[in-house]
């Protein structure tokens, strides 16, 4: 997953270690989501979609009742 790499060991530096943080803040915060939506214990407390642009935008879609389609591009990185 992008952003999953720790920042020493690829020595991202400036712009690209700052974009793997706010990935990595983004799926974090679709996890929390997640947990909450699947607690049966909680059910029906808070869930936090607000907690990133991610979770905000799929917010429908992980605990409405729609279907979704999600569409990624991956490409060999350089070496």
């Amino acid at each position: 997953m992008a952003g999953s790499e720790r920042g020493n060991a690829t020595e991202n530096t400036g712009i690209r270690l700052r974009e793997g943080a706010k990935i990595n803040t983004s799926l974090l915060a679709l996890a929390n989501c997640i947990n909450a939506l699947g607690d049966k214990t909680k059910w029906g407390c808070f869930v936090p979609y607000r907690d990133s642009k991610l979770t905000w935008m799929l917010k429908d879609s992980l605990g409405g009742n729609c279907k979704t389609v999600m569409i990624a591009t991956a490409s060999p990185g350089e070496s």
